[in-house]
């Protein structure tokens, strides 16, 4: 399966990446595109939305890692929001979930 990602932006509001379809090493290279041109034009902040993911691989979760880190060096909100359970275990497995997410960390956990 390819890959769909739509980007909107309600005004005011977050740019909304709804991303369907498998992440994988080849379709990384247009979640990067998406992410970046999203970043460049400085929202309040981004919600990747992986509702739609079917497969996530580790170079899907380096593309999503990256995606925060230029968020966060822009001063931009960053957050994935509702993944399907597989993919919520995997970067639960992966140990990044609390992160993209945007949830708080506990100390000690």
């Amino acid at each position: 399966m390819g890959l769909t990602i739509d980007v909107s932006q309600a005004d005011p509001g977050p740019v909304r990446v709804a991303i369907a379809g498998d992440v994988d090493l080849a379709t990384v290279p247009e979640l990067s595109a998406a992410l970046t041109a999203a970043v460049s034009g400085r929202p309040q902040a981004i919600v990747v939305d992986l509702g739609g993911v079917t497969f996530l691989d580790s170079s899907g979760i380096a593309a999503l890692i990256t995606g925060y880190q230029l968020a966060e060096e822009h001063g931009v909100g960053f957050a994935v929001t509702n993944p399907r359970e597989r993919i919520r275990w995997v970067l639960d497995l992966a140990g990044v979930w609390p992160y993209l997410s945007g949830e708080e960390i506990e100390a000690g956990t």
